[in-house]
């Protein structure tokens, strides 16, 4: 079966604590996928929604989705977060799991894997000091960081009692290095990306494409243009 899936960050109870281009309004988000669940029926397509970076609201908001709309989300954690002020803490993380709700890996620091020059990933680096990474976009990771925070993220979460088989490449940046490292690792069956486009029976497990939902549009806006994914 083909699948949508749909990516929201951080959720929020009113507009004005917006602060950034990836924080949704609770409201608008749950009119999107309630639109989103009408427009699928009928037509073979499942619907999987991605809580990513671990947000400290996703755990209600998560509860909401079950409760409300009888939906499991895929929590995307950087492990470096938990506990931190805003993001869900250990215990939480482990009520989610032991709640339905699958738990991913999102990276140690949420250091981007790869980086961009132009619009081409650039090649990864061989070798490298097997370390963790500063969050963010900056830097070049070496074949051994990206593995890293693979592996060690993976091996966190463990420590939790969670069950983690999903990867999630922060920014969704990735190259064939990056993508065979995941694989690799034999720690993980999926790896998902943030490539608009529908998964389908025929996707790489390890290139699950996902569309990220934002502010940078109205919730009517976004749902034409998943209605436009869709084929009308």
């Amino acid at each position: 079966m083909d699948r949508l899936n749909l990516v929201f960050h951080q959720i929020l109870d009113i507009e004005e604590k917006r602060r950034s281009v990836y924080d949704m309004v609770e409201e608008s988000a749950i009119k999107i996928l309630e639109t989103v669940l009408v427009l699928l029926h009928g037509r073979g397509i499942a619907l999987r929604v991605f809580l990513d970076d671990g947000y400290s609201r996703q755990f209600g908001f998560a509860r909401v989705l079950q409760e409300r709309l009888g939906l499991l989300a895929v929590i995307g954690i950087a492990t470096d977060d938990v506990g931190v002020k805003g993001y869900l803490t250990r215990n939480q993380v482990h009520v989610l799991s032991s709640s339905g709700q699958r738990i991913a890996s999102h990276g140690v620091s949420h250091a981007a894997l790869g980086k961009y020059d132009n619009d081409t990933v650039m090649e990864t680096p061989s070798g490298g000091i097997y370390r963790n990474m500063p969050k963010g976009r900056i830097e070049l990771l070496s074949e051994a960081e990206v593995r890293y925070q693979v592996v060690e993220s993976h091996r966190e979460l463990q420590r939790y009692g969670v069950s983690v088989s999903d990867f999630i490449y922060p920014y969704g940046v990735y190259n064939r290095t990056i993508r065979n490292i995941v694989e690799n690792s034999n720690l993980y069956t999926t790896a998902h990306t943030c490539d608009i486009v529908l998964e389908t029976e025929h996707s790489d497990l390890f290139l699950i494409p996902r569309l990220v939902i934002d502010n940078s549009l109205p919730a009517d806006q976004w749902i034409e243009k998943i209605r436009t994914l869709l084929g009308g």
